[in-house]
């Protein structure tokens, strides 16, 4: 069995909520923690405003940074949403995945109902990991 990640059940629901209000366009986001488990999530501003791509604000992100480090967490996580799929990262996620020590989290709709599949990308190569929700 590879690693094994662990997500609060309210955390996913505050993701939720952001993908709902950003919707048609792709969603984004950071999330901190410790220890394969996520403690915190940050909502970032897409400036691209698009369906199919995104590209976190820059000074939102920095603030993130900041307060994970202001509270002793690491960036273990990075949120965005593929409104018309695929589940898993496109070539352009391939691509710009610059944070390898980051699982990235692909949320994805069915039926108008939010998944999700995580994965570890480096060199233009994903892998699943798994991630358990804490009730």
């Amino acid at each position: 069995m590879g690693e094994v990640y662990f997500i609060p059940q309210e955390l996913i629901e505050q993701i939720l909520a952001h993908l709902q209000e950003n919707l048609p366009h792709e969603a984004c986001g950071l999330l901190g923690g410790k220890d394969h488990t996520f403690q915190s999530w940050i909502p970032i501003p897409n400036v691209l405003k698009s369906p199919t791509r995104y590209r976190m604000a820059a000074e939102p992100q920095l603030k993130a940074f900041l307060y994970f480090e202001e509270n002793q967490q690491d960036l273990l996580g990075i949120v965005h949403s593929h409104p018309t799929g695929p589940d898993r990262p496109s070539q352009t996620d391939l691509k710009e995945a610059y944070y390898p020590e980051a699982i990235y989290l692909i949320f994805y709709r069915t039926n108008e109902q939010w998944q999700y599949k995580a994965y570890r990308i480096n060199h233009n190569q994903y892998q699943a990991v798994e991630i358990h929700t804490l009730k």
